[in-house]
């Protein structure tokens, strides 16, 4: 599996919407993400959230097979729940993740114990 991270910046005025939003991803839609993630072939996933003086960020680390394919994949699904996760991760950040998943995953610039 292939590790890899992205930092997200959370939009001023949605620190909380976020941590409820991941939130929910554990408790109410724990079973529509665990699903996703095997579509994805995600095997680890964790979301970190870094206050800076600059505002916040979402860091989302996770390992798959395929990171470029797993985030185009994930950009292409049209069921309910993914369409819903898009949007919430649009709301807090303004990316858009279908146009995300066209550019180059982020350069691995360190790698220890793997």
């Amino acid at each position: 599996m292939e590790p890899i991270a992205i930092a997200f910046p959370v939009l001023p005025g949605k620190s909380e919407k976020a941590r409820q939003f991941i939130k929910s991803l554990k408790t109410e839609h724990a079973r529509d993400f665990a699903a996703l993630e095997k579509k994805l072939e995600t095997t680890k996933e964790a979301v970190f959230l870094q206050s800076t003086p600059n505002g916040d960020l979402l860091i989302d680390y996770y390992e798959c097979a395929h990171p470029q394919k797993s985030a185009e994949a994930m950009a292409a699904l049209k069921d309910k729940f993914a369409v819903w996760m898009r949007g919430e991760i649009s709301d807090i950040t303004g990316i858009d993740i279908e146009a995300m998943a066209k550019e180059p995953m982020p350069e691995q610039v360190l790698l220890f114990g793997f």
